[in-house]
């Protein structure tokens, strides 16, 4: 759905608000996707800050950052701010280098140096989209152990539902579900509860190579 005219983006924006209503975060995201810029910052404006975030990461990063053109500078700073980095560096790379160096210098010190650090890996390579925030267990730490360190961080990170378990280099050797955490005596060791048939691959192989079966 396109306007042209102010008429038509009246109708467009009351078609859009009966929407908002009554459709999902993805729903929502999806109308949005099919408006001119103009009428969907005007739109955006009637959701709550949650729901607003919510939508936001519905679109893709191309209409994230037309969104953002449009919209007061304080919200386009908020929902930048609230992004995950690897989510951040999708939207960065629809960018200017001018207007990605701007954002990055209005992001708080912690939320700048994880979207740098993926930024510093070639484009098109895994490293690129990987997310920098996770908790990684080791094989001889207690169930409690791995709780305690989930509860004092599992705010902070992307997924807490399988973690990674690195020996004392940091390479991958398997991986731990948070329900089998859950069920476990709190003495026993990762090593005896974690999966060990994990894929492993390079931060700087090719995204599709990485993507592909086989």
């Amino acid at each position: 759905m396109t306007a042209s005219n102010p008429s038509a983006q009246t109708r467009q924006l009351e078609q859009l608000r009966h929407v908002m209503a009554t459709r999902d975060a993805l729903g929502i995201a999806e109308e949005l996707a099919h408006v001119d810029p103009q009428v969907r910052a005007t739109a955006f404006r009637f959701l709550s800050p949650e729901q607003a975030l919510e939508v936001f990461q519905h679109l893709d990063a191309v209409h994230q950052e037309a969104l953002l053109r449009e919209l007061l500078e304080a919200q386009a700073d908020q929902l930048v701010e609230a992004m995950a980095p690897d989510d951040r560096v999708r939207l960065f790379d629809t960018m200017s280098a001018a207007d990605v160096t701007q954002r990055l210098a209005k992001l708080r010190p912690r939320e700048r140096q994880l979207t740098a650090a993926l930024l510093d890996f070639p484009a098109e390579s895994a490293g690129r989209i990987m997310s920098p925030e996770f908790i990684a267990l080791q094989p001889t730490h207690t169930v409690a152990e791995a709780m305690a360190e989930i509860r004092k961080r599992g705010r902070i990170v992307e997924t807490i539902y399988v973690l990674p378990v690195t020996d004392d280099h940091g390479c991958l050797v398997g991986t731990v579900a948070l329900d089998d955490l859950v069920l476990a005596q709190p003495g026993a060791r990762i090593g005896g509860l974690m999966a060990t048939d994990v894929h492993a691959v390079r931060a700087d192989e090719d995204q599709e190579a990485v993507a592909s079966p086989g």
